[in-house]
C-alpha cells in the first residue's frame, strides 16, 4: 500500500527518537526512515504524557503525510 501511495496520512505512536536497548515500543527515526523513501513527509508530533519519576518515559504521536505531488505522480498498477 505504501508503494502504491494508497495511504495519504500515517499517524503513529512513538516513545523515543532512537531505539533504546532493552525497551519495547516505537522509535520515531526508524519509522520515519521506513516512510521517507515512499514519499511521506513529517508533519507534526505531540506528547500524550511524560513520566519523569525514575528514567524519563514519554508517549508521543506523529503524523506523516504524502504530499499531493507524490500522489499525482504515482504510476497505475
Amino acid at each position: 500500500m505504501l508503494q502504491k501511495h494508497a495511504i495519504k496520512f500515517i499517524y503513529f505512536e512513538f516513545n523515543d527518537l532512537l531505539p533504546r536497548e532493552g525497551t519495547s515500543g516505537g522509535a520515531l527515526m526508524p519509522i520515519y526512515a521506513l516512510l521517507r523513501p515512499h514519499g511521506y513527509r513529517f508533519v507534526a508530533s505531540y506528547n500524550d504524557y511524560i513520566v519523569t519519576d525514575g528514567e524519563m518515559f514519554s508517549v508521543s504521536n506523529a503524523l506523516c503525510a504524502l504530499p499531493p505531488l507524490a500522489v499525482n505522480e504515482r504510476k497505475p498498477t
